[in-house]
């Protein structure tokens, strides 16, 4: 395996296990900063909002810092955001206070772009051969992240509640270091290109985006359904916790055997099944596979029946890898940057969509007296858009080579 694709994957783990450190906790300690139970209402409110801020500010962010990264290399990139992330964590750490969490996060946001310069190291190095390979490699960091954060905040959570955040922080530390020290720059001099914030904003790249119409149809369709499939990570604590009681452990455990799955998946499959399937063949069935688990998700009533669909969860962890492939292979050299960080717009702009239908869902389907008790109704709204996602998306591959 190449070393920036290690490099790759070990900033993705790292990313992924800060938000996973975090997760566990979080009810709780918004239960502390308000004086409420954990499956309270204010709870849930407050969780959407801190949610809801970093995907809205990752939204105009993530395109600046993946075109910044194609203009300055991505070392400079990577150390400059996991710089940021922390003296987020060291904030939550420091000051549990309402209003600190809500700076944090903004900070969080906008050095959230980390990622996007990750993948796009993929893009630098990959040839078609080993270009789904790659993708799949650095994708299940995500998985993994999610194995050990949630394992790892659940547990040091139980004894204080600060110091999944120090250890993120000692993290995100870590990975400033190994940027700087370690990763040999793949973006060369001759490939840079001019950094403009005119052109970098998010609704300019999407213009420029709809121009292309060997993409637009598939951006598209990869939009609405990010808006459906973000609602296992934009609701997962809080649902546990106002659906079935779920502690910190419950949490980390149910978000470990998520990230085994996925790491499983995409580390070991997604290679492969690009190869032999081709990139669209493979995103259009992980999709239809999605549509399933979440529409069973909708009416789940014990833990033990999340367990069981977790299979059809972690499907749907081959539609990122087999997506970018196909789309890498559009783009230029020159704009890989720019093309990782319209995947992490669409990323936190479907993570906005659904903190705002999720958490209002929940609210109504677990509130007390309401009409209905029905705690899995986010997950039947998400499964209605990744439906009508899967649908545009076969529609726009019917003027495309499915190879």
């Amino acid at each position: 395996m190449q070393r920036p694709i290690l490099f790759a994957f070990f900033i993705v783990t790292l990313d992924a296990m800060g938000a996973g450190l975090i997760f566990p906790v979080l009810p709780e300690l918004l239960s502390r900063i308000f004086e409420v139970p954990a499956q309270s209402n204010i709870v849930t409110q407050a969780g959407g909002a801190l949610f809801i801020l970093f995907a809205v500010l990752m939204f105009f962010f993530g395109p600046i810092i993946g075109s910044l990264s194609d203009r300055f290399g991505r070392r400079y990139i990577l150390a400059i955001a996991m710089g940021f992330m922390v003296i987020d964590y060291i904030l939550m750490a420091v000051f549990p206070l309402f209003w600190v969490l809500l700076i944090g996060r903004a900070i969080a946001a906008i050095a959230g772009g980390s990622y996007t310069a990750a993948f796009a190291i993929v893009g630098d190095v990959s040839d078609k051969k080993n270009r789904g390979q790659n993708f799949g490699i650095v994708s299940s960091g995500l998985g993994l992240g999610f194995i050990l954060g949630p394992l790892i905040g659940g547990w040091v959570g139980s004894i204080h509640i600060a110091l999944p955040f120090w250890f993120a922080a000692g993290l995100a530390g870590f990975a400033v270091v190994f940027s700087l020290t370690m990763f040999t720059e793949t973006l060369p001099l001759r490939q840079r290109r001019k950094f403009s914030l005119r052109e970098a904003n998010a609704f300019a790249v999407f213009s420029r985006i709809r121009k292309n119409h060997a993409i637009k149809g598939i951006i598209l369709a990869l939009l609405i359904f990010s808006c459906g499939e973000s609602i296992y990570e934009s609701i997962w604590s809080h649902y546990g916790t106002a659906a079935f009681g779920w502690t910190a452990w419950d949490i980390g455990l149910t978000l470990m055997i998520f990230g085994v799955g996925m790491t499983a998946v995409q580390g070991g499959l997604a290679g492969p099944s690009i190869r032999w399937f081709g990139a669209l063949r493979v995103a259009i069935g992980s999709m239809a596979l999605s549509c399933v688990g979440l529409f069973l998700m909708t009416f789940a009533w014990a833990t033990w029946m999340i367990y069981a669909l977790m299979p059809l969860m972690w499907a749907t962890a081959l539609t990122l890898p087999a997506l970018q492939t196909h789309l890498s292979e559009q783009i230029d050299a020159n704009r890989q940057g720019e093309l990782q960080g319209v995947i992490a717009s669409i990323g936190s702009f479907s993570l906005i969509m659904a903190g705002i239908y999720g958490y209002a869902s929940l609210l109504l389907g677990t509130w007390e007296n309401g009409l209905i008790y029905l705690p899995g109704l986010p997950f039947g709204i998400a499964c209605a858009l990744c439906s009508m996602a899967w649908g545009l998306f076969w529609r726009a591959t019917r003027t495309v080579a499915i190879n």
